[in-house]
């Protein structure tokens, strides 16, 4: 079956869709992979409150109290210090996000291992400091990104993580960006909602959702902030009554706390006529979804279930205008459902939610 773009004649900001018999493929997007597996919703926050004794080694020095261990977002916060001494983890090596705005401090011999998913931040105004000995590290997947002897003190905005180089270079200029995850759409009536999942990366993050104006402007809807707790993962929503007539433009602006903005892909949204709407209940679902769609002339709908990343999940026939859709293999996330008919493409932008 041949992807097609479904949204409109901005090709570049939809996602793949099926037609015909040939499969065009899209490449996936190995970091994309990565960045869904580091993100864990039960992430514990790991706040430095002390630097009595081992410094980071003193579970008493961290509230909730206990030693950071895999999976946890370490907050070093303004005014802090928290000294790092001796080698802190053994294999396997733990995945941390690590943000410093404080001062993460390095004693001789001081040693941080991380998993290749890991990442550290050091914010505006804070600091990572060294007695400037070899033997002060951090490795993050096996590369060294800081070196005592080779970079001294290093002084925010900067950030590490598998994707930057090593020591003296393993530390680049910025902070951790704000991650886009997802951003798609779905009709219900007259309206659409809007919806993207992001990761916080600051409490000081801005979300602004802008439409494109008959005037060629973008104008901005609403600026949200974030909502979810720093290292989890946030989804927002926003509801829109729009013209049937005429093809409607939506992109997200990502304003990180350095001020740096970052666009998303541009979403084109027209409405359909409600003749032929297509409807899944329950949804979010977490087992079996039904489909119900008012055309009941087709012969024979193909429906197919594709990924954020272009993938088909889930591919069947029906007949009628209605199915049941099992989707117990598919792992929690939204996905695109895609109806066919004499191989035409009925509908654009239904989602379903696997929760």
């Amino acid at each position: 079956m041949l992807f097609i773009k479904a949204l409109s004649r901005q090709r570049s900001s939809c996602y793949p869709y099926l037609f015909g018999a040939v499969i065009v493929k899209r490449k996936i997007l190995l970091f994309l992979c990565l960045l869904c597996l580091f993100l864990q919703s039960n992430a514990t926050i790991k706040t430095a409150i002390a630097n009595a004794g081992q410094g980071w080694s003193n579970a008493s020095n961290w509230s909730p109290s206990g030693v950071p261990q895999n999976g946890d977002t370490i907050v070093v916060p303004v005014g802090m210090t928290i000294s790092v001494k001796g080698q802190i983890y053994s294999l396997p090596y733990p995945k941390l996000l690590i943000k410093i705005f404080g001062t993460l401090d390095f004693d001789p011999s001081g040693k941080i291992d991380l998993s290749p998913l890991s990442a550290i931040g050091i914010f505006v105004g804070a600091h990572l400091t060294t007695n400037g000995t070899s033997s002060e590290i951090i490795t993050i997947g096996g590369s060294t990104k800081f070196n005592g002897q080779l970079d001294g003190n290093l002084d925010g905005p900067k950030y590490a993580s598998a994707s930057t180089g090593t020591s003296p270079g393993g530390f680049v200029p910025g902070v951790l960006p704000i991650r886009l995850l997802s951003f798609n759409y779905k009709i219900i009536g007259s309206k659409v909602t809007l919806l993207w999942t992001v990761v916080q990366e600051s409490d000081k993050d801005k979300y602004e959702l802008q439409q494109l104006s008959d005037a060629g402007n973008w104008v901005t809807l609403s600026i949200f902030s974030p909502s979810g707790m720093p290292g989890e993962t946030a989804t927002y929503s926003f509801e829109n009554t729009i013209a049937s007539n005429k093809v409607n433009f939506y992109r997200l602006n990502l304003l990180s706390i350095d001020g740096i903005s970052k666009y998303s892909k541009v979403l084109a949204v027209k409405m359909y006529n409600a003749s032929s709407s297509i409807n899944i209940f329950p949804n979010p679902v977490s087992s079996v979804a039904r489909l119900q769609w008012n055309d009941v002339n087709d012969n024979e709908t193909r429906i197919v279930v594709v990924d954020n990343l272009g993938k088909i999940r889930i591919s069947k026939t029906a007949t009628g205008n209605f199915s049941n859709l099992d989707i117990k293999e598919l792992s929690n996330g939204i996905y695109n459902v895609l109806l066919f008919a004499n191989t035409r493409l009925k509908n654009s932008g239904l989602l379903l939610v696997r929760k």
